[in-house]
């Protein structure tokens, strides 16, 4: 039940006598320390902690009534969360938005833990109840209700959250971590950033971010099914030790998977071009334009590229569920574009294109390429991108073939170092 609150962190679905009991009071990392022995994806997982069930049964409240999945997925109301003093909320703390709910969280602890019994085990949850009536009589119910606990406690921990905001421009991400802030009469529960060193939290936060906006579908996540496996077969200590490093080896099979074949054109082709093109792609170039900027490594790259990069004078943008692609020089300029030596391979190819949000798609639809720089010269907080395009057309007051072609060159410049960038060319 108390899994099933997926906008509420699972450290502050239980009381403070059963917290203590689960997810420990070891000095230096009370309440995230969660008290499992064992790998997940141990056959006798469940057996193996035993113990811990029964330290819950004699600290557990005896009066909540026992529910079967059935029941709970049925059921559309949250759980109480204790208002004590231990202090687990406080009044201006932010509400956070789950990426995922708890029919799709409970399709990855199947595919995860039981593709054995099962073959076919869908990430969507409109084969929830036919995949569960399949496994339930076949696994163990202590095996699958810990590996549950387990996945939200790694879920909680390592992947972002959002925070729910009336206007999505303004969302913010998080990635944190449960702590306990322990005084004289009493012990609160409190959050702090998931990875002590900042710019590793800043990187993480951008990386799942990235992945995130660009699969926001609850259905097909296939990024988070991969982080969760990492931590069902490893410790998590080892999987922590390097953790950026595999999401970027993930960010990478994700380009290759989706949209490697949408890269180095030399001829018009409408399936990969234009509206077309992978969302992700443009989600990932903004991240590599991102690390290079963030980290200063200029060295390695084309004059070009380095005059782009210094185009980009804000890199605390944020990763939005930006939806529409954009053609900066406009498509309704079909009349022009002979004179002006555009051709349709130019005015689809990936200098040309940004990714918006719908509504600006529309405002700036019949926008010549220098009012729409004009509209966001005093803006903050722009993708990369979208940075350099508009900077580049108003400091040359014109954006036509040849600025289309130069920045075509250098984001696939961008692109084809993207293994350089991220650091695996050796791993």
């Amino acid at each position: 039940d108390a899994c099933s609150q997926m906008d509420i962190r699972i450290q502050k679905s239980f009381k403070k006598e059963m917290r203590e009991t689960i997810f420990g009071m070891e000095k230096g990392r009370e309440y995230d320390c969660i008290q499992l022995k064992g790998l997940a994806s141990d056959d006798k997982f469940g057996e193996n902690n035993i113990s811990l069930l029964d330290r819950l049964i004699c600290k557990g409240d005896t009066t909540t009534e026992k529910k079967s999945i059935d029941a709970i997925l049925q059921d559309t109301k949250q759980i109480a969360i204790e208002k004590s003093n231990d202090a687990d909320s406080q009044s201006n703390e932010p509400k956070e938005e789950s990426i995922i709910d708890f029919p799709n969280f409970l399709m990855h602890v199947f595919k995860l833990f039981y593709s054995g019994v099962v073959k076919d085990i869908p990430l969507h949850d409109k084969y929830l109840l036919d995949r569960y009536n399949q496994l339930k009589e076949a696994i163990s119910p202590i095996d699958f209700f810990l590996r549950l606990l387990y996945c939200r406690y790694v879920f909680d921990r390592f992947m972002v959250k959002s925070e729910i905001t009336d206007n999505d421009q303004s969302r913010e991400w998080s990635l944190d971590k449960a702590k306990a802030s322990i005084t004289e009469n009493r012990t609160s529960l409190s959050f702090a950033p998931t990875f002590d060193d900042a710019q590793m939290q800043k990187t993480a936060i951008y990386a799942l971010s990235c992945l995130q906006v660009s699969f926001r579908q609850r259905p097909y996540k296939n990024f988070l099914q991969e982080i969760l496996s990492w931590f069902a077969k490893e410790r998590i200590e080892d999987v922590e030790s390097n953790y950026i490093e595999r999401i970027h080896k993930l960010m990478l099979s994700e380009f290759e998977r989706s949209s490697n074949d949408y890269i180095n054109l030399t001829k018009y082709d409408s399936s990969h071009q234009g509206t077309n093109v992978p969302h992700y792609l443009f989600n990932f170039a903004d991240y590599l334009y991102w690390q290079l900027k963030e980290n200063n490594e200029l060295a390695n790259v084309s004059d070009e590229l380095r005059e782009e990069l210094k185009l980009i004078t804000d890199t605390d943008f944020r990763f939005l569920n930006r939806n529409s692609i954009e053609h900066h020089y406009p498509q309704k300029r079909k009349g022009e574009m002979a004179k002006e030596g555009v051709t349709d391979f130019d005015l689809n190819c990936l200098g040309n294109l940004c990714l918006i949000s719908k509504s600006a798609n529309s405002r700036l639809s019949d926008k010549a390429p220098t009012d729409k720089a004009a509209l966001y010269e005093s803006r903050q907080n722009l993708p990369p991108t979208r940075q350099i395009i508009y900077a580049t057309t108003r400091n040359q007051r014109t954006w036509g073939l040849t600025q289309i072609q130069q920045h075509l060159k250098c984001f696939e410049e961008l692109l084809g170092t993207r293994t350089k960038i991220l650091g695996a060319e050796n791993t």
